[in-house]
């Protein structure tokens, strides 16, 4: 139980907190502003509208959504695959944090057709993954569960301990938001 009169310094520390992660992320985006300025070669200039794009999905998804345009233009100039499986991806994630499910459903299978097509595990389990967590929002529960575990047995074969960690913590959710609390805690407490 916190006391009351500790809540207000709580309350001032998790301010203070977010303002610095978000002048560190404000940092990281000018750095890529300036970047943008110097002379690059396209592989160059789509990583970094990738790198903006992925930067505002918490700040401002739309700006997102016209970074991911820029770098769309660049790959059909250079047919660089990956790039677009990813940049698709991307696209998804930022329809779903503008609350457009339907749009955001779309982008993560076509980008998982994409990176199904050029055999990439990794972009596979992310698409998967993020579609697990447009079906966890829209409440279908079961499609959730069934594009995380996916995702998961995808990761573990990769051995990225990061990514299995977030995978196995959002199957833990869907567990939880399914009221299996006993198969949640298992996820949680791996």
């Amino acid at each position: 139980m916190i006391c009351l009169k500790c809540k207000p310094l709580l309350l001032l520390i998790l301010i203070i907190c977010s303002g610095i992660s978000i002048q560190g992320q404000q940092a990281y985006i000018d750095s890529l502003y300036t970047l943008l300025e110097k002379p690059l070669d396209n592989e160059t200039k789509m990583d970094v509208y990738l790198k903006l794009a992925k930067s505002y999905r918490n700040l401002n998804p739309y700006f997102g959504l016209d970074y991911v345009d820029s770098c769309l233009a660049l790959v059909h100039k250079t047919g660089n695959e990956l790039m677009e499986a990813m940049v698709i991806n991307e696209t998804g994630v930022l329809y779903r944090k503008v609350d457009m499910y339907d749009e955001a459903i779309k982008k993560h299978q076509e980008a998982l057709s994409k990176f199904e097509i050029l055999d990439n595990k990794m972009g596979k389990a992310y698409a998967l993954a993020n579609l697990g967590n447009v079906f966890l929002i829209l409440g279908q529960l079961q499609k959730a569960l069934d594009y995380n575990q996916q995702s998961l047995v995808l990761k573990k074969q990769i051995g990225d301990p990061l990514q299995i960690a977030y995978s196995t913590r959002t199957t833990g959710l869907v567990f939880q938001a399914m009221k299996q609390y006993d198969s949640a805690a298992v996820y949680y407490s791996l």
